[in-house]
Order: C-alpha cells, then structure tokens, then sequence
C-alpha cells in the first residue's frame, strides 16, 4: 500500500519500532527489538544457506585432521548425551527439542525467545543434542558494521535421523509435548524462508493478541489434531 493510499484510507503507514511496543516475550533481551533481524539485518549476502556442522561430519573432518576436534563437542558418547537429556535440565532440553523440530530453523536468539531459555544463548544448553547428534548447528557470517572480526550468528536445525533414543525414554505427556505426537523430520531445508518464518510467528507471538502461534511442523492444511486422552 502506497503512503497517497494509506493516507486517503485514513490509515497511518509509519513504521512502528519495536522498541515501543509491548512484548509477551520472558526475555527482555531477545525481544523483536533486540535481536537479529533477517529481514535488514543483512544475514544473507548473495545466497540463501548457511553452513552446517553435524557431530558425524566433525568427527569425520577430525579423522581426515581437515579440522580439530573440540573436547566440548566429543565430551560425551551419544549414549551418555541422551542420558544428559533425559535426566538433567529435561524440561529445557525437551523445550529447546520441541522448539527446533517444530520452526525447523532456528537463530539461538529465536530459540531463546521461543523457550524463554536464556542458557541457549551460550551454547552449552544444545551441547547435549548435538553430542547425541539430534540437531545440527549452522553458521552466518556477516559484518554488521563491526569493527573487529565478522559476528558468527549461532544457528540449530534437527538431523533427520528421529528422536526415538530420547522418546523411548520419555512418558506419553512429554513425548506429546517434544514432538507433538508426529515423527521427528527434517522438513524442508531453506535456511532463508525458515528463519524468516520463524521471525514472522515470534513477531506475531510477541506483538498480537493470539492464543498460540506454530510452527512448519503443525501448520500443514491437512495436519490432524492429536489425541491427547492417551
């Protein structure tokens, strides 16, 4: 809608910052005003992916001596990971779980602000998953007007390979609430058109009045309802 338009319609197109906006997120420092934005922010450069490290390809570069395997990232067998998981911070970890496969994509910002976890934001609280290779991390680089070397943006998607070694473990409620009674997939792999919905359903989350907003992995046309009774 033109400004001549909006104007003769009675309605005021001036850009509102988020900043002077009320904001439903529990962290006040990932809100809409805070972080990222891969609208302008200018995250993209002249392609669309980011790069991607799962724990089978680190250890296959660290055979090959092609990269140096950090002891935060091998610390633990994936066995020992899973049991990490389901034993210590479940309800985080299940969150941050949940939060993954449903958004398929996400920034550590949008996933801090999804879960209200703000131990996602070092990186220590998705070591875990990535030990028992059920999420993989990516990278974006960019400028950002820095004055030193370029920021490296934190991103998670899931590893394609199911989430049965952690909901074998799990009871019928939590097992509903990490993968809302659905397997656990890929889904579609477009970095930019992922993040960008998911910055779209935060926005909507944070600065509507709605009752719930979700993610790819329930919002098909055809998605059925699942069945809670048990």
């Amino acid at each position: 809608m033109t400004s001549a338009t909006a104007a003769q319609d009675g309605i005021d197109d001036t850009p509102v910052p988020f900043a002077g906006q009320a904001s439903a997120c529990p962290d006040p420092d990932v809100t809409a005003a805070r972080r990222l934005d891969p609208y302008w922010h200018g995250l993209w450069g002249d392609g669309s992916q980011a790069s991607w490290l799962s724990r089978s390809l680190l250890e296959r570069l660290g055979t090959d001596r092609v990269s140096r395997l950090r002891d935060a990232d091998t610390s633990r067998t994936r066995a020992e990971a899973i049991t990490e998981i389901t034993t210590k911070r479940t309800g985080a970890r299940l969150a941050a779980l949940a939060a993954v496969g449903m958004w398929r994509t996400v920034t550590a910002e949008q996933l801090a602000a999804i879960t209200g976890l703000r131990t996602i934001l070092d990186g220590r609280e998705m070591r875990p998953a990535f030990q028992a290779e059920l999420v993989e991390r990516g990278t974006l680089m960019t400028e950002l007007g820095w004055t030193g070397p370029p920021r490296s943006v934190q991103l998670y998607r899931p590893v394609g390979t199911g989430l049965d070694p952690v909901t074998d473990m799990l009871g019928y409620a939590d097992w509903v609430a990490v993968s809302g009674g659905y397997p656990w997939t890929r889904g579609h792999q477009q970095d930019r058109h992922n993040l960008l919905a998911t910055e779209l359903g935060l926005r909507v989350a944070e600065h509507c009045d709605v009752g719930a907003v979700l993610g790819e992995s329930l919002s098909r046309h055809d998605t059925p309802c699942v069945n809670l009774s048990g």
